[in-house]
């Protein structure tokens, strides 16, 4: 899978769902060397959703 790297309003929106997602305990932190990629699709109202 080809890497893109992620605007400055990507970057700010998913810090932004990380800490929203790891206060709530939807997700935890992860010490394994795999990663998974993380990108955004724009929604109609321009709003951006994680994938």
């Amino acid at each position: 899978m080809k890497l893109y790297q992620l605007s400055l309003k990507e970057e700010q929106q998913l810090e932004t769902f990380l800490t929203e997602n790891l206060d709530k305990g939807y997700i935890k932190p992860s010490k394994s060397p795999m990663a998974s990629p993380f990108f955004f699709i724009a929604k109609k109202d321009r709003k951006l959703r994680p994938c």
